[in-house]
């Protein structure tokens, strides 16, 4: 008999060796009819390694730009992953109750998204794009819809990082350097969370050269700073020196082009 087809993993050890979430394959499961994953005799789920084949399939098709809802039909056919331009459903309807400040419909899809999809792909399909999408609205509609995304996504992303980690757990600083930079932000300290990574998030909103040293002073932590906003010359010219003083410095947002332009108008 080979040896793959006595071959069983639990679902934990599936979320390992594939990145999708254990809520994530029973979303799969229940909802969407995309596994049938066996049984033990406690209940408990057991995978083959074709399941987590299929699991791998599934993550490439929406890593493409396939809706979750679509993705059933594409195994069935045994449909080879290709480029799907067109945004993700899931992203316009968000975006629509968000611009119609229904708040509690808004949060509804999104804790639906945020279990149907894998955390990277759910930035790079869903996130990044509603996001681009809101910073082009015009002004206070753009404003109002912002805020109320800010205030859904931390109500979504804070309760999957309560579970403590391990004290010898790597560790992390995330800083939103304005509060248009905070869902990003708590994006990515979900992110490092769910690989393992022990995160300190802070909302710091424009601050000055000196409290950005007095913070940086208290350990050597690699340094996530996310910023949409514009930032004083001082502030700019600092994260630099901090980067080439060795410090792990990962800029995101605007900030990432307003350092690049810096650095071409010095040289």
């Amino acid at each position: 008999m080979n040896e793959d087809s006595k071959t069983r993993y639990s679902i934990k050890h599936v979320s390992e060796l594939t990145g999708v979430l254990g809520v994530t394959l029973r979303a799969w499961e229940r909802r969407y009819g995309l596994l049938k994953p066996e049984r033990n005799e406690q209940g408990h789920r057991l995978y083959t390694p074709e399941d987590v084949q299929r699991i791998r399939t599934i993550v490439a098709w929406l890593n493409q730009g396939v809706a979750i809802s679509k993705v059933r039909p594409l195994l069935d056919a045994q449909a080879q992953p290709e480029d799907y331009s067109e945004p993700l459903p899931e992203m316009h309807d968000i975006l629509s109750a968000l611009d119609a400040q229904d708040e509690e419909r808004a949060q509804r899809l999104l804790e639906q998204t945020m279990k149907a999809y894998p955390h990277q792909t759910l930035l790079d399909q869903i996130v990044t794009p509603l996001e681009f999408e809101l910073a082009a609205m015009p002004s206070p509609q753009r404003d109002l819809a912002m805020a109320l995304w800010r205030l859904i996504v931390i109500r979504c992303c804070a309760p999957l990082m309560r579970k403590p980690l391990p004290r010898n757990a790597p560790e992390c600083r995330v800083l939103a350097l304005d509060w248009q930079a905070e869902s990003l932000a708590w994006w990515t300290a979900l992110g490092e969370y769910l690989r393992g990574t022990r995160v300190h998030l802070m909302p710091l909103p424009q601050p000055d050269a000196e409290t950005l040293s007095a913070l940086c002073a208290q350990d050597r932590l690699p340094l996530y700073m996310v910023g949409h906003q514009p930032l004083r010359e001082d502030v700019l010219v600092f994260i630099r020196q901090l980067h080439k003083g060795g410090r792990q410095v990962i800029p995101l947002g605007a900030l990432v082009f307003w350092l690049a332009s810096r650095t071409e108008s010095v040289t």
